[in-house]
């Protein structure tokens, strides 16, 4: 089955596809910052689990190197230190 769209019809259908989109990332991001700034992990030598705080929080975090939700944070201006 096909369907015939107006160009205003197909341009509303994209525009919401769009929003539903950034609404997901700003979830997706508020739950990754979140768990970092919450979730103790051990990194670089420490004998004891320590919090890696979010850069998008804390201004004197500066790098993304051993968050825990690295992989999937959708945040653009993630730093490395690498």
């Amino acid at each position: 089955m096909q369907y015939i769209l107006t160009q205003k019809e197909y341009d509303k259908l994209l525009n919401g596809i769009e929003n539903e989109r950034e609404k997901l990332k700003t979830i997706i991001e508020t739950l990754c910052t979140d768990v970092t700034n919450n979730k103790p992990i051990l990194y670089w030598g420490n004998k004891k689990p320590k919090i890696w705080e979010c850069i998008r929080t804390n201004p004197h975090a500066s790098y993304c190197d051993e968050c825990s939700v690295q992989n999937v944070c959708p945040y653009k201006f993630k730093q490395y230190s690498k």
